[in-house]
């Protein structure tokens, strides 16, 4: 599988999990905190997954917020729009997703959220 879609699974999971964790409240967070330590050059490429796979997730419906940082990470406002909702509470997405971040376990957490990305074309046709 090819790295960038590894990381725009993890770095979706990530995001798509913190905002179930704080719905409905709208929140702020900084996706430099969703990257592991890494050396400058390998940073680089998370930093631009990350970025640009948050800007998937509002371009595609997912999430929405007020801005969004490359440079500093920094997420302004962000919530889940009720396409993310909806899906995340379909058979208890959004906790098996919680469950699979807190543990850890890339595997699983790739499989929650290829089943959830799954399930949304579903409510695209």
């Amino acid at each position: 599988m090819s790295e960038n879609i590894e990381l725009f699974e993890n770095y979706t999971a990530k995001t798509l999990g913190y905002l179930y964790s704080t719905f409905p409240i709208p929140s702020d967070f900084n996706f430099f905190d969703f990257i592991p330590k890494l050396e400058y050059s390998e940073f680089l490429t998370h930093q631009l997954n990350a970025y640009h796979t948050i800007n998937y997730l509002k371009n595609n419906h997912f999430l929405d917020f007020e801005s969004l940082d490359l440079e500093m990470g920094q997420v302004k406002n962000a919530i889940l729009k009720p396409k993310a909702l909806e899906l995340l509470k379909q058979d208890g997405l959004g906790m098996q997703l919680k469950k699979a971040l807190n543990a850890g376990r890339d595997e699983l957490i790739r499989s929650v959220i290829n089943k959830a990305l799954e399930m949304s074309l579903k409510f695209m046709f």
